[in-house]
């Protein structure tokens, strides 16, 4: 193709069109490409249309040369399409929902084809939809989807494209999922399953179901579906929001004892306790794929579930409620704490993280959090706008001592510290769950800026870490590479893009943070990390925009904070970096979260599904990238055919003896998938499928080398 070509052979290519278009004048494009695909080294094009096409762009331009660019392209970018992303980013990830998605539509299709039930499923009707979907998410390896440089209706068209990949989504898992679990009873014309978030336009936050007991229903239970989509066993918590805080929940039949209560707040930053709604939090155990049941009981004769109780700096701070059946204190210490089994979290009184308590290994971390804020250049024609980061200097300090509310929420599950500012606000979290989440420190931020003044906002951590000028970046969420901040290099030019995570380390501990949404990361002292949160910019920086940043809305931002204390002294010479295991499976919770449904229907067929044959199906270092089902070809309309796509990634990994031993390291072979009879072939492909590879068989294991990619292609009978 000639998009592989050098520039030289380009170049040559140009020359030699316009050559023949100097010997004979009257030709026109089509004429030099006949004559050209009549030579004896015909160009490499797909079709005759598109080498006219190249054709007629070369006789246009009339230069061999590059073309120079002038930067940005002249168009618009509207900021509420960027921050529509961001928060569409932090939710659900569309093509984590979709990936989803596909995995249980691809499992009901299998069951359709073995033909045990006897149900009938619209495998083509939701098989579109899931096309649709796919669709639209191609649309978005565009860079106009990414940044929103495009003009409104564009952006807005974008925008309404990521709303449909989330309802078509959130049809096929509802439908697939209830088809799994409900079998023989499962009827398509019934709604049997309805997920616990709403969207209702793609530039808002979504909202929550709702469970009422107290409508006068002579029902008193209510029963969900968690949906684990990912590779390892998950214990965490999930929120469900209810209309009473006298309720017990059980799982097959069997009592869980492991909840709490919290309050519900009137929004993200208020202080205000809605009455009569309370937020459930229960502490799931669910094996990797697989759907799992939870019922919860409404009850009046005693109260299970543990209530949160509410700690604040001061009396002015006391929510004003005439009755709540919440513990509310004020403390009169110097500071505060929350802990749980590995890690201690020191607060002075007015809300500054002093430090960080590392209980395994009895060391105190010098860590401290704060935000930071940039201004930028007063010159008129070099200043930051919405594609230049120019700052006036180093960062300023935002001060905390004007902290509008402190407040930290106790209970046996999550602890957690509200810090309320101004510009912002922060959460830190810490669970006792005996999960992974017991291991790191949850953090997230609220921004949501409104003056009249350039600024732009960053996460600082400081720590006692000696990393030098080196620290670490992952490379679209698959490998990490070293980067190195130079002095000699203005501010703006040592900030790296941080998809999922960024560390430092020295020879004893290192640093990893975790994010939940794509990021901007600077290393600019040794010890110090900045993540770029938000700005807000009143002018034009000249790039194409033609308007400052000023229709800023609320963003959240998701950080999980992870202390590791390293056992072997830290590689200086290496160019990729290689996260532990623990953070590769912490990652996955925070990309790919649980699912939860609403029953619509009393009826419990089964109490949980599994996926796959095998329930502890992959090993600690595989991860599925996706079980995707393939359009039958033949078909001149979408349909589900009998091949499917299984997608395998295995992690490169820093070792962790304490951690890793908790885990099996077992290649899975094909008949762990799928029943021995189902399987017609099996061959190990390139990435798109077009070539193959090998052919294997039901016994062959599934080879993944480190830090690579395989796909296979797996025909039903």
């Amino acid at each position: 193709m000639l998009h592989e070509q050098s520039d030289k052979d380009r170049k040559q290519f140009r020359s030699f069109v316009l050559h023949l278009k100097k010997l004979h004048p009257s030709w026109k494009p089509k004429d030099i490409a006949k004559f050209l695909l009549r030579s004896e080294n015909p160009p490499s094009y797909t079709t005759t249309n598109a080498l006219r096409l190249k054709i007629w762009r070369i006789l246009k331009r009339n230069q061999v040369d590059d073309l120079s660019r002038s930067g940005a392209p002249p168009t618009t970018t509207t900021i509420e399409y960027i921050e529509a992303v961001k928060q569409a980013i932090q939710l659900k990830k569309m093509h984590l929902l979709g990936r989803a998605t596909e995995i249980l539509f691809s499992i009901a299709h299998a069951q359709v084809l073995e033909g045990k039930l006897a149900s009938y499923f619209p495998k083509d009707d939701l098989f579109t939809k899931l096309i649709i979907a796919r669709r639209n998410l191609g649309v978005f390896q565009h860079h106009d989807g990414i940044t929103g440089t495009a003009r409104a209706h564009v952006v807005n068209d974008f925008g309404q494209k990521l709303l449909t990949v989330i309802i078509l989504s959130q049809i096929v898992m509802q439908q697939s999922a209830a088809y799994l679990l409900f079998q023989n009873y499962y009827s398509f014309n019934n709604q049997f399953l309805i997920l616990n978030q709403e969207f209702e336009t793609f530039d808002t936050l979504p909202t929550r179901q709702f469970i009422s007991f107290n409508n006068n229903n002579k029902e008193k239970i209510r029963m969900i579906y968690i949906y684990n989509p990912t590779d390892q066993r998950r214990i965490e918590i999930v929120k469900i929001l209810l209309d009473t805080y006298y309720v017990r929940v059980t799982s097959n039949k069997q009592p869980i004892e492991t909840c709490q209560i919290d309050p519900k707040w009137s929004n993200r930053r208020s202080n205000i306790m809605n009455q009569n709604q309370f937020e459930l939090l229960i502490l799931i155990d669910i094996e990797p794929y697989s759907i799992k049941e939870y019922t919860i009981h409404a009850t009046t004769f005693k109260q299970p579930c543990p209530l949160t109780e509410i700690e604040y700096i001061n009396e002015k701070q006391l929510p004003k409620t005439s009755s709540t059946p919440f513990k509310m204190t004020v403390i009169n210490t110097k500071g505060f704490q929350i802990d749980n089994r590995f890690l201690s979290i020191i607060f002075s009184k007015n809300g500054v993280l002093l430090n960080v308590q590392h209980k395994k290994s009895d060391e105190n971390l010098r860590f401290h959090t704060n935000i930071i804020r940039y201004g930028t250049l007063k010159q008129s024609d070099h200043h930051s706008g919405a594609y230049l980061f120019i700052p006036d200097g180093i960062a300023q300090n935002i001060p905390t001592s004007n902290y509008d509310l402190i407040r930290i929420q106790r209970g046996p599950l999550i602890n957690r510290v509200y810090i309320n500012h101004e510009l912002y606000s922060l959460q830190y979290k810490l669970t006792n769950t005996n999960g992974l989440n017991d291991y790191m420190l949850g953090l997230s931020t609220i921004t949501h800026l409104n003056m009249n003044k350039d600024t732009e906002l960053a996460l600082r951590f400081s720590t006692g870490i000696k990393n030098g000028a080196e620290f670490f970046t992952d490379l679209n969420g698959f490998q990490m590479i070293r980067r190195t901040t130079y002095g000699k290099l203005p501010l703006q030019g040592n900030v790296y893009p941080m998809p999922t995570m960024a560390y430092i380390e020295d020879n004893f501990m290192r640093f990893t943070i975790l994010s939940g949404q794509p990021s901007g990361v600077a290393c600019l002292k040794p010890g110090i990390v900045d993540v770029f949160l938000d700005r807000r910019l009143t002018r034009d920086d000249g790039r194409g925009l033609g308007e400052g940043i000023m229709d800023n809305r609320e963003i959240i931002s998701t950080f999980k904070l992870l202390f590791e204390s390293r056992h072997t002294i830290a590689d200086r010479t290496s160019l990729t970096g290689y996260p532990t295991l623990l953070a590769h499976h912490l990652s996955i919770e925070l990309l790919y979260p649980i699912h939860l449904f609403h029953s619509l229907n009393s009826k419990i067929v089964l109490n949980e599904f599994n996926l796959f044959l095998k329930p502890l199906l992959f090993p600690s270092d595989y991860h599925l990238v996706n079980l995707r089902t393939l359009n039958n070809n033949d078909d001149k309309k979408y349909s589900a055919s009998k091949n499917i796509a299984l997608i395998l990634r295995r992690f490169a990994y820093d070792c962790d003896e304490y951690y890793d031993r908790s885990f099996h390291f077992e290649k899975p072979i094909f008949e762990h998938f799928f029943q021995v009879n189902q399987i017609e072939s099996i061959e190990q492909t390139s990435l798109s499928l077009r070539h193959i590879k090998q052919k294997l068989n039901i016994t062959s294991k599934l080879n993944v080398p480190f830090a690579e990619i395989v796909t296979y292609k797996i025909r039903f009978n």
